[in-house]
């Protein structure tokens, strides 16, 4: 099991403890402290010798997740966010299903939401089908591996493990190379942990998300030798980024009447394939921002990239 952190004092402990909780022990809890400034390596040595703990100068997420990868023993290692939690059947539901489907490499499960640690009522995987076959063409058209998944090591090093030039997609990266050279991933479909949004996490930092993946995805089709369906695939997962990432910009704009608000909402009126009421709303913003920028309100309960 491995924990990267930096700076999350506040809710690792969480975390470690939902491990130490597992009905099914873990063989080895494995956490890298990225160079942390706050409380977290006080909060890490009251745990002992029950966690190894690689203490390193800040160099990011995936430098930090391969500090880890070097020192696990284990065939397999589950990955767990700082501050997210599992439910205590997790460990040993994954094995089971790993047991009884070795041609794995990568198994997750669904876990709860919750916001700023309230619940949402809602899972990660909201009955979204897992993309169990053609994977290598649905790993292209969006990242279907969510939330603390159990990777098999070997496979993992193959591709040269979490690339250290990013942050945001490391993992999707991680996916996407282990996918495209064979490997193949499945679900265990029950929330069996807990996944946090709140202000400063990773995931909601939703437009630089967004411009990772647009990167990760022209770096891939630059790599890997895709078929036709496959860059098809990519094709319109860029087109979708393009589309929240020109819509996202358009909303900041209205919501700010920054110069050149006219333009910027005429640009993502246009962008090929946006929802017929975003274009609307898009176009009247244009044409009268003012309006647009006193009615933003109705606005506030839809994903950033839309309207």
């Amino acid at each position: 099991m491995v924990i990267a952190t930096y700076n999350y004092g506040h809710a690792v402990g969480n975390a470690i403890d939902s491990v130490l909780a597992q009905t099914r022990p873990a063989d080895e809890i494995v956490v890298c402290d990225d160079g942390s400034t706050d409380d977290t390596a006080a909060v890490l040595a009251r745990y002992g010798d029950r966690i190894t703990v690689i203490h390193q100068a800040n160099a990011g997420v995936s430098v930090a997740r391969n500090a880890a990868l070097g020192r696990v023993r284990s065939d397999f290692i589950i990955l767990l966010d700082a501050d997210d939690t599992w439910l205590p059947e997790r460990i040993r539901c994954l094995e089971d299903h790993l047991i009884a489907h070795p041609e794995l490499d990568i198994v997750t499960a669904d876990a709860w939401l919750t916001r700023d640690g309230r619940p949402t009522g809602s899972t990660v995987y909201m009955g979204w089908p897992f993309a169990n076959e053609r994977q290598e063409v649905e790993i292209l058209r969006g990242d279907f591996i969510h939330y603390s998944a159990a990777v098999r090591v070997q496979p993992l090093l193959a591709v040269g493990g979490w690339d250290v030039t990013r942050s945001f997609q490391c993992e999707y990266d991680g996916w996407i190379n282990m996918i495209l050279a064979g490997s193949r991933a499945g679900l265990v479909r029950l929330p069996l942990g807990v996944h946090d949004h709140h202000a400063g996490s990773l995931s909601t930092r939703l437009e630089a998300t967004w411009m990772g993946d647009l990167e990760l995805l022209r770096s891939t089709a630059r790599r890997w030798p895709l078929n036709g369906e496959q860059r098809s695939a990519l094709r319109e997962h860029e087109r979708l980024l393009v589309r929240r990432l020109r819509t996202a910009k358009a909303k900041q704009a209205i919501r700010d009447l920054a110069p050149g608000v006219r333009r910027t909402c005429l640009v993502g009126c246009l962008v090929p394939g946006q929802p017929l009421l975003t274009r609307v709303k898009l176009l009247a913003a244009a044409l009268l921002p003012g309006p647009a920028h006193r009615r933003q309100d109705a606005w506030a309960g839809r994903p950033y990239g839309e309207m």
